[in-house]
């Protein structure tokens, strides 16, 4: 899951920071298989806490990938950049206590 979750975020940080509107939309296209997997994943887990986030941010990346334009695909792509940050801290959180439990 935390594999998936980091290549999220690469893919969510590319489709921000890409130069073309291509670029962005593949970019996002691939963080939201990537996140996809993560909500998959979480499901299996019983980690509702983060489902929520992760919802959203597949939400978001549906809209970056398929845009109305560059500007919108890039307001998308960077909320979800901002928001996976946070994510994997609370992953790794979520690990810390899995593994003192």
């Amino acid at each position: 899951m935390y594999n998936n979750a980091t290549y999220g975020v690469m893919h969510s940080k590319k489709a921000f920071k890409a130069r073309n509107y291509d670029d962005q939309r593949y970019f996002a296209k691939k963080a939201l298989a990537a996140y996809q997997r993560v909500l998959e994943n979480l499901n299996n887990c019983g980690c509702g806490i983060l489902t929520e986030q992760v919802e959203d941010a597949i939400n978001n990346l549906e809209s970056a990938a398929d845009p109305y334009d560059w500007d919108k695909g890039r307001y998308y792509s960077k909320k979800v950049y901002l928001s996976s940050l946070d994510l994997v801290t609370e992953l790794d959180e979520l690990t810390a206590q899995t593994m003192q439990d």
